[in-house]
């Protein structure tokens, strides 16, 4: 029994061995391509992220500084719109009198 087991586990490199190292080999720089092209794909997808979000920083500085200007522009009507009603107010007392 102790020679047929000898026979079945040699030392040597068989067909059956090379093939299986190809195949492995194989998935290996398969397995890598697609590892490389997923990696590129994050970071396109990072990149267009970070394209957008300037973007959009960019629009809502815009966005800030438009609301600032129209509270300028009210507080610059209120301010002469009470002018107005008092000029009209001095011009209705002075009538009166």
């Amino acid at each position: 029994m102790a020679e047929q087991k000898a026979r079945l586990i040699q030392p040597g490199i068989s067909v059956g061995n090379v093939v299986t190292i190809l195949i492995m080999l194989c998935s290996l720089a398969l397995g890598w391509g697609r590892m490389e092209s997923a990696l590129g794909d994050h970071e396109r997808r990072i990149l267009a992220g970070e394209t957008e979000r300037k973007e959009m920083r960019k629009a809502q500085s815009d966005f800030s500084t438009g609301f600032a200007e129209l509270r300028a522009d009210m507080r610059h009507v209120l301010t002469e719109v009470s002018r107005m009603r008092q000029t009209v107010e001095r011009i209705e007392c002075e009538r009166r009198q």
